[in-house]
């Protein structure tokens, strides 16, 4: 009885138990009373309720700690929910651009001596616009969508992606000098140009992007400032004529 009244545990379990304990505990107490049965049914009578009022407490408290851990569950799923929504791109599931700048930053100010070399690419859809325009936002998002499934199979597991703006992306390069982020950056480009999206059974829809590239320099750890020097060199490969890259190289 005190199991079922101080100890919370499962409560087909305490049923169990107590079913156990109580069929010994008749049985004690038929032999000490020589088999009176007048005095076994008192006993029962006596004994009953307090079983009975036992096994409430028990299915009680059982009922209640199982509440207050799904609401802690809850809570810790809500949260996590939450964290994602703040941190990850609804659309395409990559970092969002807040996400970007803290990782990217976090990584640029934490990196041990010597500083190792590191990259930012730039990229957008070539004439996304037409895209929304021709056949709709629906498939505009589709696009993207397609684009950063492309990002994540290409792409080292150590780069750091993000869906920076409408059609704009951006990547930062850990531990990758000016040869090795073109020969990523180009080899995007050619992943995204060789992909499409299926309309129909007879409609397949092909894009392109146009790829910025700068290097972070020795003294150059600023992440705004080489932004701004991957999105000239973004433009730089627009005004080329798109579907290809362009590389702003600072000095170190």
């Amino acid at each position: 009885m005190l199991a079922n009244l101080c100890v919370q545990i499962r409560f087909k379990a305490a049923v169990l138990i107590s079913l156990c304990i109580s069929l010994i505990l008749l049985i004690g107490v038929y032999f000490a009373i020589s088999g009176n049965i007048h005095q076994l049914q008192l006993f029962i009578l006596i004994y009953s309720p307090v079983l009975l009022f036992s096994l409430y407490i028990s299915w009680n408290s059982t009922q209640k700690s199982r509440i207050v851990f799904l609401h802690s569950k809850l809570d810790q799923l809500n949260r996590e929910a939450l964290n994602i929504m703040a941190h990850t791109d609804v659309l395409t599931g990559l970092n969002n651009r807040r996400q970007f700048i803290q990782l990217a930053n976090y990584h640029i100010h934490h990196q041990s001596k010597p500083l190792q070399p590191l990259s930012l690419l730039i990229f957008d859809v070539d004439k996304f616009k037409n895209i929304n325009d021709q056949f709709g936002h629906y498939i505009g998002d589709h696009v993207l969508q397609q684009i950063a499934e492309t990002c994540r199979h290409t792409l080292r597991s150590q780069d750091i992606i993000a869906r920076f703006g409408g059609e704009e992306f951006i990547i930062l390069l850990p531990q990758t000098h000016l040869r090795q982020d073109q020969d990523i950056a180009e080899r995007l480009r050619r992943a995204i140009a060789d992909d499409y999206l299926e309309l129909d059974t007879l409609q397949k829809l092909k894009f392109t992007v146009s790829i910025g590239v700068a290097e972070f320099g020795q003294k150059n750890r600023d992440l705004q400032s080489v932004i701004r020097m991957a999105d000239q060199a973004l433009y730089q490969a627009k005004s080329a004529g798109r579907n290809q890259i362009s590389t702003y190289k600072t000095a170190s």
